[in-house]
């Protein structure tokens, strides 16, 4: 890859914090839904666990990037990283679908303002010559994590349980907490020009037609993604997988 690890120390940097809030996310869905499969929760209440870490996002990616182009994206990414890990951490603490159902929706608001700056300061790190080169590496540190997630879950979960898989994974924020709390990543500022006037609604860019199709496009690959996720656990915990071949699969 054209000698990446030395062209952009922050651009390294800000994919591994990245992937450590990913690798928690994607853990967190699976342990999530094994575990309520485990209390006897049908696969609609899967489904309903499951479309919670994206109910809030939906609302309020719109307003993170505004914020993020109003003060910068180091602080919407430090509150991300720690309610990652308050999110995680809810189920280890308080057993119960009600926590399940907290975690999923604080898991979910809470890598929304980590994940859409991230994207915005990969786009502004380099020229835009190297913004594929810069894309193409964010995507492959989210396929690492996409990886690991539901692998460290499973595993943790049938070598030591549901709480120690949620513990586990609630740890994994704190490194990029810490890294964003002490400024340790030289990220983009503040773009307030990019804030000023009458605000956009986010429709508009439905009139965008090629835009229009990559939306549309997106929008079936993530039905597609979503429903996989949530029929995986289900089939695999009904024809006796363990948590491990599970997590393998996913």
């Amino acid at each position: 890859m054209r000698g990446w690890a030395g062209r952009n120390p922050t651009l390294i940097g800000l994919v591994a914090l990245g992937v450590l809030n990913h690798v928690t996310l994607a853990g967190n869905r699976v342990t999530a839904s094994l575990e309520a499969l485990r209390m006897g929760a049908s696969p609609a209440v899967v489904g309903v666990l499951l479309a919670l870490y994206a109910l809030l996002p939906m609302f309020c990616a719109v307003g993170v990037g505004r914020l993020s182009d109003r003060i910068g994206v180091r602080r919407p990414m430090l509150v991300g990283s720690i309610g990652l890990m308050l999110g995680s951490a809810l189920p280890a603490l308080v057993p119960g679908f009600a926590a399940l159902f907290a975690s999923a929706c604080l898991m979910g608001v809470s890598f929304m303002p980590f994940q859409v700056p991230a994207q915005n300061a990969t786009g502004e790190l380099g020229t835009a010559e190297e913004r594929p080169h810069n894309f193409s590496t964010l995507a492959l540190g989210y396929a690492i994590s996409g990886f690991f997630g539901p692998l460290v879950a499973g595993l943790t979960i049938d070598h030591g349980g549901f709480t120690m898989s949620f513990a586990l994974l609630a740890l994994l924020p704190i490194v990029p907490a810490v890294a964003l709390g002490r400024g340790r990543l030289a990220l983009p500022g503040p773009h307030p020009s990019h804030a000023e006037g009458p605000p956009r609604r986010a429709l508009e860019l439905v009139r965008h037609r090629q835009l229009r199709r990559v939306l549309v496009l997106n929008l079936m690959f993530s039905m597609a993604w979503e429903l996989h996720t949530i029929v995986i656990p289900v089939y695999g915990a009904r024809i006796g997988l363990s948590a491990s071949e599970i997590g393998f699969v996913l």
